[in-house]
Order: structure tokens, then sequence, then C-alpha cells
């Protein structure tokens, strides 16, 4: 028995979604994730840097911090599957972002006085989003 015309023509939708959606590499799914993550850390360092003691609150600045915490773990989970020169790039400029991040937080927790804080974390912010241009906005995304 044939199958009837609309039976037919489902499946061969059915068929090509499914093939369209099997394009991708592995390796290009990863790397569509780790500029995802970048451009979230993008975000999230902008937002720090207009950020101020009086403009901020903590929630705000955890808030930020633990968004970019997290865009590493998701760029870390997608370094495997990319390929070699990516995952070196991708690495290196992930390792050297993630230690500017780790200064600037041990010196704005370290900082005992309020206006010496105030400044602390513009100048951190500052160097963050330095760092960042330095690090990971060289990593190329489509």
């Amino acid at each position: 028995m044939k199958p009837s015309r609309p039976t037919g023509a489902a499946a061969a939708i059915a068929a090509l979604a499914l093939l369209a959606g099997c394009g991708e590499s592995k390796s290009d799914k990863a790397a569509s994730k780790v500029c995802d993550a970048r451009s979230d850390i993008q975000q999230q360092v902008t937002n720090l840097k207009k950020m101020t003691l009086s403009s901020a609150t903590t929630e705000d600045i955890k808030a930020s911090l633990t968004a970019i915490r997290d865009d590493f773990q998701k760029i870390a989970a997608a370094q495997s599957d990319l390929n070699a020169d990516r995952k070196s790039q991708v690495k290196q400029a992930n390792d050297a972002f993630k230690a500017q991040l780790g200064d600037v937080a041990s010196t704005v927790r370290d900082t005992k006085s309020t206006s010496t804080a105030q400044q602390q974390l513009q100048t951190g912010l500052t160097q963050l989003a330095d760092s960042y241009q330095k690090a990971l906005a060289k990593v190329s995304c489509p």
C-alpha cells in the first residue's frame, strides 16, 4: 500500500529537518558555546565597569561575577571539543582573564576603607575591562 501524499511529504520534511540539524560539527557547536559565553562576559564586564559603590548593590556585583564564573565554566566545558588551534587560543585567553579577575576580586575584598574601596573597585574594573580586551576579545567569533 502506497503512503498518501501528505504522509509522504511529512516524512520528507521530517527527514530534511533531521539532516539540517546534523550539519554543525562538534567543534562548531563548541565554538558557538565559547562565543556565546565570551559575549556574555563582555556584557558583564561592561555592566561592572559602569558600577560605582554609590550606584551598585552587593547583589548587582555578585550577580555579574557569578554570571562570569558560569561563563568560564561553559568555556571550559566546550574547550575539549574545539580544534587544536582554537582550543589553545581559548585556553590561554580564559586563563589570562581568570587570573586578572582573581586579582581584582582580591584587591577589592582586601580593601578596608570605603573611600579606598571605591577607588579600588573602579581601578579593578577598568583593569578587568582591559584584561578582557587583551585576552578574550581576541578569540575569534563569527
